[in-house]
């Protein structure tokens, strides 16, 4: 259990919480398993907090500060997290469920094994995030910054990821399957062996992309950009893909791809 004081200090508000931060800057705030529920918080400083296996369902938190916080097992599901700071956080094991994280920031944080079905996270920063074996059916990332970030082993079945900057991303082993990549700069992010069954990679950028034994049925292929420059395709397999574009499937056939 985390220290009660901070505790209650906390319940008083954002401003009188923020004003004795700023007073004892030297102090962790310990806060585990604290239940938080349904607080309003909005741009609350949590620092470095210990919030490991806190609950803070349904809880408002726009622009709340949480980086380099332990969110370890944390309950946000439901939650207001547009534009939140969750840099250098680690967040495993944490349930976001359906929460709004428009514009938040990710960047750097520990994501693994953590819980984002259905969150709306357009426009979000998540640049060299883990979020290995993370669970992200559903997850609308339009938009979103996901360069360096790794998703080996995730879940994206069905993501919307039209538009999303994902330069450099591992998506090794990860289901995308009817996932939407319309637009996506994939610029060697690496693909291998990753469900992409039905998905739209429609007008996707695909320079320098591995793609080796990627299950590519039924993908739509309209438009896909700089594919004589993918680095990859060996073992991949293409049956029943869809509007390839002219002299694509000859080069893959001579590139190891299976039909």
């Amino acid at each position: 259990m985390g220290n009660r004081v901070h505790l209650e200090l906390l319940t008083q508000g954002a401003e009188v919480w923020n004003d004795w931060r700023e007073k004892n800057p030297g102090v962790i705030p310990d806060l585990e398993e604290a239940d938080l529920g349904r607080a309003s918080l909005a741009g609350v400083d949590l620092r470095e907090a210990n919030l490991h296996r806190a609950h803070l369902l349904v809880a408002k938190l726009l622009r709340a500060n949480f980086q380099g916080a332990d969110l370890r097992g944390v309950n946000l599901r439901v939650a207001d997290l547009r534009e939140v700071n969750f840099k250098d956080a680690n967040l495993q094991g944490a349930h976001l469920g359906h929460s709004d994280l428009h514009v938040a920031n990710f960047r750097g944080a520990d994501l693994q094994e953590a819980n984002l079905r259905g969150v709306f996270v357009i426009g979000a920063d998540f640049r060299e995030a883990n979020l290995r074996g993370a669970d992200l059916q559903g997850t609308h990332l339009m938009g979103a910054d996901l360069r360096g970030a790794d998703f080996s082993g995730a879940n994206l079945q069905g993501a919307d990821l039209h538009g999303a900057r994902l330069h450099g991303v591992n998506f090794r082993k990860a289901d995308l399957n009817r996932a939407n990549l319309k637009g996506a700069d994939l610029h060697k992010s690496v693909l291998a062996e990753a469900g992409l069954r039905g998905a739209q990679l429609v007008e996707a950028d695909l320079k320098g992309v591995d793609l080796s034994g990627a299950d590519l049925r039924e993908v739509d292929l309209s438009d896909i950009k700089n594919w004589a420059e993918i680095d990859k395709i060996e073992g991949a397999n293409l049956v029943d893909s869809e509007n390839a574009p002219e002299g694509f499937l000859e080069w893959c056939k001579k590139n190891g791809a299976l039909f």
